[in-house]
C-alpha cells in the first residue's frame, strides 16, 4: 500500500475515534440537561398546583366573605325597618 494513502487512512481513523468519543460526551450531556429539565418541569407543574391550590382558598375565603356581608346587610335591612334612620 502506498505510504501516504496508509497515513491518511490512520488519521482519518484518528478523526473518526474523535468524533465518536465527542458524540458519545455530547449524548451524555444531553441525557443529563434531559434530566435536570424533566427536574424542572415537575418543580414547575409542583408550583402551579401549590398556586391552584391556594387560589382555590382565597376563592373560598371570598365567597365566606361575600356571604357574610350579605348576612350583615340582611341585619341592617331588618334594623333600618325598626328604627326610622
Amino acid at each position: 500500500m502506498n505510504p501516504y494513502i496508509e497515513q491518511q487512512l490512520w488519521v482519518l481513523i484518528e478523526k473518526v475515534a474523535n468524533l465518536e468519543a465527542s458524540v458519545s460526551e455530547l449524548q451524555k450531556q444531553v441525557k443529563a440537561s434531559n434530566k435536570d429539565n424533566q427536574h424542572e418541569i415537575k418543580e414547575i407543574l409542583f408550583a402551579m398546583d401549590d398556586a391552584k391550590s391556594k387560589f382555590s382558598e382565597f376563592t373560598k375565603s371570598i365567597d365566606g366573605i361575600t356571604e357574610w356581608k350579605s348576612w350583615i346587610d340582611k341585619i341592617i335591612a331588618k334594623i333600618k325597618k325598626l328604627l326610622p334612620i
